[in-house]
């Protein structure tokens, strides 16, 4: 089920001075990026490429990578895909 949905992984990053969002939505294989904590959720096609170009790119502007989290989608994310809702979230009443 994960493997046929359409959730994309996404690479969770921080660094010491946070990518704008110009910058994030730049890396190779980017589709999205949403803010996260203090850095930067991108959902990606690529997940390698997304890294290989996200250091380069920290290092042109001198900045440090605090942290990188390579998140893969869940049962929990094709079942929000599916349903439109959390699975904790109560089933709409039909009228």
């Amino acid at each position: 089920m994960i493997a046929g949905a359409g959730t994309r992984p996404r690479v969770a990053v921080k660094s010491a001075r946070p990518l704008t969002a110009a910058q994030a939505a730049a890396l190779p294989g980017v589709v999205s990026c949403e803010p996260w904590e203090t850095g930067w959720q991108l959902a990606t096609t690529d997940v390698s490429r997304t890294i290989a170009g996200l250091v380069p790119a920290l290092a042109a502007g001198e900045n440090q990578l605090l942290d990188l989290q390579i998140l893969r989608p869940s049962l929990e994310d094709v079942f929000i895909e599916l349903t439109g809702r959390p699975w904790t979230s109560p089933a709409p009443e039909d009228d």
